[in-house]
């Protein structure tokens, strides 16, 4: 959600520089764009906020329906045709003649009579109007003549063609279901006695009354006077009455008592009965303590009328806040049961009352004690020792109901801050105990340090072995750091494989070290999951009071951000806190969100590197490198704006544009010995279904030979999804399409993947190249690779060549292909076609480009 709030600001940002520097007539394009978008983010912000009420389901369908004709009256302003303005006014009619039933069906679940919605009659009086609304404009459309241009747009006239009731149906159609919504929240607002309802219907009322007032006078009563001064406004003013319907929702309506807010396991191991009461006397949710005494099922109860069940009971609690009583329920099948109730009152956040709990004891058994007890005493004469004997048997079963209620009352305790999993304080008990640290720290000015702990490739543990294997490390993860630190520090789990932890009394940051430096020794031992040994690793990002923060959240915020930093360093280490990663993150998100302008702006652009055959070191082919050419930091390398693209889900977008801009610039050279054009694929590309049909298509528009395209993939993709993966490359070879596996070696190879993978060629790490000369077991690696490739009658190549040394030895092993600086660095596809041209003329001639990335290291995204 936070994202979603960074996003809308710097679009509102961007939209108010582009509109101060254009042409007046385009302004309201932008403020309709700006329209479009807060309606869609408040609609999907109010969702989010809780999925499963209908009220915000109702009003995501309000700002659906809003941001569609936002769009098209954008649409509109863009275009000086008046035919193409046209065609959007009639595409938006669905917008504005269905635009008032929802509005009327939101109302009144809102106003709480969302029982009219659920019967089909009163729906359809609602939506028919609409219906034919929708026809009279969309299939009888307005004409080219019935709208005006002016300096700041369009401008409607109010059709006169159609007759005296047609021309003003819609105007008496939007008048009645505007007076409808007003007259359900004006007295919903004096029926209702909570104060929240009050005020959310007076903010609604207000904006809806004056959107009203403002749409009409300049929508409507204007145009019917062929008065056209304005585009049309209304949808500016709905934006307010939307702000302000989010605003009460989030401040006021989200209190609504719940099942799923209340209830939690913990409610289902009590034997006890409990139910949850509402405002209304409602009975909104039950455990299985419940309906096992009362034999009924939970659907039975839910819903019904408290008085139904529990009698006098809630008459006597509603005047007091708490209040006990014993009392005799009937179950479903007729039987009476003694039970003790207990009713406590819960508030709102407006100190109105919200609804009650009531918790009931069986005391049938304690009823069955108290009869033997009194025919005991009826025989006291005659059986003296039995009667004692019962007694104290009686006595014990009452200690034991005790006990057993205080070992409840602990469970639930213990259940609410801690983690289930693991048994390690939860997320809760952490902030409690950090809070009281912190007000302390500030009494006695004393400085203690926030841990974030994260396992580095926990999810690889999971897809490869297993969510119960993956639990079963967390344990043993939460078992060994407990070992290591000290009892006086505070360990918690918060979620997944996240730890944080509280270091007090530090003096240092030598201190803090220290014991950074034993967690991380202590993951040097393997961990034993059944029968497996598992080697993990953990990077810790470390926050320190009062340096790096005056608060809780702060604190924790910052180590996260420093965790991150840890991770992107390597893994298996820490780091503290400093601005500078702040903000490095800062800079990240605004490049994340830049790129959602590159392609359209045209700022990326493909560099190729040519590929040398070995012996006569010819131009064979050509590997396509995108770079990113932005405008405030110049070119940035692939290594870092990628992963941006895969986190924001631009990167099938940004493949399938890197993949047709290489096919047509191959097209271009037409060079006898380039026969070979390498892309790069991520796995989000790999994993979409469409791509075969895509690549099918590109080759028979550009009429390139299949042969001809060579597909790299790399090692690290194959976790993720083999068996798909697999299937992906089987479907691209029915083309007749090359693939390469890149970085071979340096991940997770296995030579059972090149048994099932349909691979043509293997290319060489630079790491290992890297060795040649200076690691014997590099040297080895490569000959063994290139002779495993001449087994499987593959291809291999040679990347990252940057020495004679490295050549020689790749040729004395049988290398078939070269790539790397020694021969060419990456270039243009201009650069790279004359120096074709040169050796078509002259011949052999090696070439640089001296278009040099920037390191750029600030902005490396982890």
């Amino acid at each position: 959600m936070l994202f979603l709030f960074y996003f809308l600001r710097i679009y509102i940002e961007i939209l108010f520089l582009l509109i101060a520097r254009m042409p007046i007539m385009y302004v309201f394009m932008m403020l309709y764009l700006l329209c479009s978008v807060t309606f869609i983010f408040l609609g999907v912000y109010t969702y989010f906020s809780d999925q499963k009420k209908p009220l915000n389901r109702s009003f995501l369908a309000l700002c659906v329906i809003l941001f569609f004709w936002a769009f098209c009256l954008a649409m509109m302003s863009a275009t000086q045709d008046p035919a193409i303005a046209t065609k959007f006014r009639v595409l938006s009619v669905f917008s504005w003649t269905f635009l008032y039933p929802i509005l009327v069906c939101f109302v009144l679940i809102l106003t709480e009579k969302q029982k009219y919605l659920k019967k089909p009659w009163p729906l359809v009086c609602i939506f028919l109007p609409a219906v034919v609304n929708f026809s009279l404009y969309y299939f009888d459309p307005v004409s080219v003549n019935d709208i005006v241009k002016i300096p700041l747009g369009w401008a409607f006239l109010n059709p006169t063609d159609k007759g005296l009731f047609w021309d003003h149906y819609f105007n008496v159609y939007f008048v009645t279901y505007v007076i409808e919504a007003f007259i359900l929240l004006f007295k919903w607002q004096k029926e209702t006695h909570l104060k929240r309802h009050k005020k959310q219907a007076k903010i609604i009322f207000t904006t809806i009354l004056c959107t009203s007032l403002f749409g009409t006078t300049i929508d409507i009563l204007l145009p019917l006077f062929s008065i056209t001064l304005f585009p049309p406004l209304t949808v500016f003013f709905i934006m307010f009455v939307m702000i302000g319907v989010t605003y009460s929702m989030s401040k006021y309506g989200l209190m609504t008592i719940t099942n799923e807010k209340i209830l939690t396991d913990v409610f289902s191991i009590m034997k006890e009965g409990l139910f949850i009461i509402d405002h209304n006397g409602s009975i909104v949710g039950v455990n299985k303590g419940a309906t096992a005494m009362l034999e009924y099922r939970e659907q039975e109860l839910l819903y019904q009328k408290s008085h139904q069940i529990l009698g006098e009971f809630m008459q006597l609690s509603k005047d007091q806040l708490n209040y006990s009583q014993e009392l005799v329920l009937k179950a479903k099948s007729g039987k009476a049961i003694s039970v003790f109730a207990s009713a406590s009152t819960l508030f709102d956040n407006c100190e109105q009352r919200l609804g009650t709990v009531i918790i009931f004891q069986n005391l049938t058994a304690l009823k069955n004690i108290q009869v033997q007890l009194e025919e005991a005493y009826e025989n006291l004469e005659i059986k003296v020792e039995h009667r004692t004997n019962e007694l104290v048997d009686a006595n014990r079963k009452l200690g034991n109901e005790i006990q057993k209620r205080i070992e409840k009352e602990g469970q639930i305790q213990h259940i609410a801050y801690h983690d289930q999993l693991t048994n390690l304080p939860n997320r809760r008990y952490f902030r409690t105990r950090l809070q009281e640290t912190l007000e302390s720290a500030k009494i006695s000015q004393s400085s203690f340090a926030v841990l974030f702990l994260d396992l580095d490739g926990f999810k690889f543990v999971n897809d490869s072995l297993g969510h119960l294997q993956g639990d079963v490390l967390l344990c043993k993860v939460a078992e060994r750091l407990t070992t290591t630190l000290r009892s006086s520090d505070t360990l918690s789990r918060v979620g997944g494989d996240e730890f944080l932890l509280l270091l007090e009394n530090m003096r240092s940051k030598n201190d803090i070290s220290s014991v950074c430096e034993k967690i991380l020794q202590s993951f040097n031992a393997p961990f034993i999951l059944s029968q497996n040994s598992l080697y993990a690793s953990t990077s810790i990002g470390i926050a320190v009071f009062p340096n790096d923060g005056d608060s809780s959240s702060t604190l924790i915020k910052h180590a996260d951000i420093a965790m991150y930093h840890a991770k992107g360093s390597g893994k298996g280490k820490y780091a503290f806190f400093d601005e500078a990663m702040s903000k490095n993150l800062d800079r990240a998100l605004q490049l994340s969100s830049d790129l959602h302008t590159a392609l359209s702006d045209k700022q990326l652009e493909m560099y190729y590197q040519p590929q040398v055959d070995s012996i006569n070191e010819q131009i064979i082919g050509v590997e396509a490198l995108i770079r990113w050419n932005h405008p405030k930091y110049g070119l940035i390398n692939p290594e870092f704006f990628i992963p941006l693209a895969e986190k924001n889900g631009l990167i099938v977008e940004i493949g399938k544009w890197a993949l047709e801009q290489a096919i047509i610039d191959y097209q271009s050279w037409q060079s006898p010995t380039l026969h070979i054009l390498a892309v790069n694929l991520s796995v989000n590309q790999l994993l979409d279904q469409s791509l075969p049909l895509t690549i099918k298509r590109l080759l028979d528009t550009y009429k390139l030979p299949a042969q001809y395209l060579e597909l790299e993939i790399t090692e690290s993709i194959l976790p993720y999804d083999i068996d798909q993966i697999i299937k992906m490359l089987h479907a691209l070879k029915k083309h007749n399409i090359r693939i390469a596996i890149d970085d071979f070696g340096t991940d997770y190879s296995s030579l059972s993947y090149l048994k099932q993978l349909p691979i043509d060629r293997i290319k060489i790490a630079k790491s290992f190249i890297d060795g040649i000369g200076k690691s014997q077991q590099d040297e080895s690696i490569i000959s063994a690779i290139i002779l495993l490739s001449q087994e499987l009658n593959l291809d291999s190549i040679a990347e990252g060549v940057e020495s004679q040394q490295q050549l020689d030895y790749l040729k004395k092993h049988h290398c078939p292909a070269i790539q790397g600086f020694y021969f060419y660095k990456p270039m243009k596809k201009a650069k790279l076609k004359d120096h074709l041209t040169q050796l078509s003329l002259h011949g052999k001639e090696s070439i640089s480009s001296d278009e040099n990335l920037p390191a750029l290291e600030s902005l490396k995204i982890n």
